[in-house]
Formats: structure tokens, sequence, C-alpha cells
């Protein structure tokens, strides 16, 4: 299984208008999405790009871990995070996600998190990668996401 991390960043009259424009950017705007906690199943490749999604009808749903910041005082900053640990033969591990106020607080809670997680889950796993996005405030409400997309289901007609 291919997962794709993707991010964006959005600027709207309302912080769910920012949201839906962080969607924009991330490729993923016109799906459902379904939110799934946060384990790799076995045999993927975690990767970040932007999303690959043939086949895939509008409405349809889109299963993913996602990391949502949304800010809306000037001069504040909306970051957010996906890191992902891995076992190397298997493939499977464990997402963790932060956000906050700045890019080197959310990388070092990710980090800090999936180092713990790999201690207690006592599994063979290593740290693969962390995705980070985020923006300033610059008077209206601004959202920044990383999403892990797992894949797509459509609906029954």
């Amino acid at each position: 299984m291919k997962i794709q991390v993707t991010s964006g960043t959005g600027e709207g009259e309302t912080g769910i208008n920012a949201f839906d424009r962080a969607l924009v950017g991330t490729g993923i705007a016109d799906f459902n999405l379904v939110g799934l906690s946060s384990i790799i199943p076995e045999d993927s490749v975690v990767e970040a790009c932007e999303p690959e999604l043939e086949g895939v009808d509008y409405g349809d749903r889109l299963y993913v871990v996602m990391s949502k910041n949304v800010v809306d005082e000037e001069g504040e900053e909306a970051w957010v995070g996906i890191g992902w640990a891995q076992e190397r033969e298997s493939g499977r591990g464990i997402f963790m996600e932060g956000c906050g106020s700045s890019q080197e607080g959310v990388e070092k809670y990710i980090r800090r998190a999936l180092e713990s997680a790999c201690e207690y889950r006592q599994e063979d796993l290593e740290i693969s990668g962390i995705e980070v996005s985020g923006r300033e405030c610059r008077g209206k409400p601004v959202c920044a996401v990383v999403v892990a997309v797992y894949g797509a289901e459509g609906w029954e007609k």
C-alpha cells in the first residue's frame, strides 16, 4: 500500500474557508474525508508527495490521518505536522500528529512523540519522516494541514 503525505495552507474570510483553501492546496478538497487513527498497515510505503488520485470521483470517501491548525489573530502562526515510524522489514508502523505556533516546536513535539511510541511499543520502529506546514496570519484566518492519504472508496450507485 502507498500512503501519500501532502500539505497545504490557506487563508479565508472564516476559519472554515481557510481550511477549505488549505485542502484545495493539497489536492483533496473534493472528497469526503474519513479520519483514521494512526496505524500504518504492513507492506506500506509512506511518501511525502502530491497525491495521485486516479479513478476517484468527486465526493468519494478518502481515508486520511490529518493534522490541522487554524489561527485568526494577526501575527500568530499556524503550524502542523505528521511524522511516521515504520518497521524496516514489514513496513507497518505509526503516525504521530502535532500542531503549534512554530515549525521548530511542532517538529520537536512530533519527534519526541515518535521516539516515545517506538520505546513503549517495543517494536522495531524507526523514524522515517516528518512533514510540516505552516503560515502566519496577516489579518484573515489561516489554516495549515498535513494529511496522510491512504486511499479512496466510491459510493454504491
